[in-house]
């Protein structure tokens, strides 16, 4: 019979059924007697008590531990938002003259007033940000062009802004990219926006499309805010971000713990995995001998 280590004990590969089946026995005798005294010593009264008790204080554990984890959902959430904000910063050297405090303050301000997280509204700045030609004057119409788009064509932020991103980038193919996507433009502000482009005045066009952009869905974003739906969601943004709060002050606990305890005992859970998987890859066919032999017929026959 082959054995091998499972931690601190030695586990062999079969599997003494009868001796299970004592001790089983044995172990719901010694419960019932504990529960028996237990209950005797309990009034009728006192017991309700305790019950209630116990059932308060897993209630409260249950909220304690819900609310802790809705908090550092929120600041794990956060905390990536910001993380690619500044790659983009640093990959894009900062050419469009935004900080990091700007984007934030400018997604602050825009999540007040609508329906958008200011987690969502700064994926929209990052891809935006993306784009090297989008002037620093034009970057908050921009953001905000973004959301009233993301409103109207029933799209996320960050699509959004990717759509306009591209029309600013090459403004006369960006002209013919928000007409596909449904944006209308006039006559005379297609003529303004293909005269700017051909005298190669780049920003002179951006700015009109940003300006034709505003005639056309400016205001949705904001006008989506005022409604019922859009208060309810400016309403948990801002319980978002109290719980984002007291989740940003657990993560550096919970990373100091994550490094010191949980990383060094990665090998010796996988170590314990492996042989876990051992074992039951050796003793599974007693045991199945034993459910389809003597278990099953037992239980159909009082079934």
């Amino acid at each position: 019979m082959a054995n091998f280590s499972l931690g601190e004990a030695v586990l062999g590969t079969s599997v003494d059924l009868e001796g299970l089946k004592r001790g089983l026995d044995e172990g719901e005798g010694h419960s019932k007697g504990f529960v028996n005294r237990v209950g005797s010593l309990l009034s009728g009264g006192l017991k309700v008590a305790a019950i209630a008790t116990v059932a308060g204080i897993g209630l409260a554990i249950g909220a304690v531990a819900g609310i802790g984890a809705f908090a550092i959902g929120e600041a794990l959430e956060a905390q990536e938002a910001q993380t690619q904000l500044q790659a983009v910063l640093e990959s894009t050297a900062g050419v469009a003259g935004i900080t990091a405090e700007e984007a934030n303050a400018l997604a602050s301000s825009l999540q007040s007033v609508t329906k958008f997280s200011d987690e969502t509204i700064l994926s929209a700045e990052t891809m935006l940000l993306r784009f090297k030609n989008i002037s620093e004057e034009a970057f908050p119409q921009a953001t905000e062009s973004s959301l009233d788009l993301a409103t109207a064509l029933g799209t996320d932020a960050a699509a959004a802004a990717k759509l306009l991103g591209k029309a600013l980038e090459i403004p006369g193919e960006g002209l013919t990219r928000l007409k596909q996507a449904g944006v209308a433009f006039t006559e005379e502000q297609e003529k303004a926006i293909t005269a700017m482009v051909e005298a190669g005045d780049v920003a002179g066009a951006q700015k009109l499309i940003l300006d034709a952009l505003a005639e056309s869905v400016g205001g949705a974003a904001q006008a989506a805010g005022t409604t019922f739906a859009g208060q309810m969601a400016i309403m948990k943004n801002q319980i978002s971000d109290a719980g984002e709060a007291v989740g940003g002050a657990l993560l550096p606990i919970l990373t100091t713990l994550f490094q010191t305890v949980i990383v060094p005992a990665i090998p010796m859970i996988q170590k314990l995995a492996e042989q876990l998987a051992a074992f039951i890859e050796q003793a599974g066919p007693q045991v199945e001998k034993w459910l389809t032999g003597t278990a099953i017929p037992t239980l159909q026959k009082f079934g």
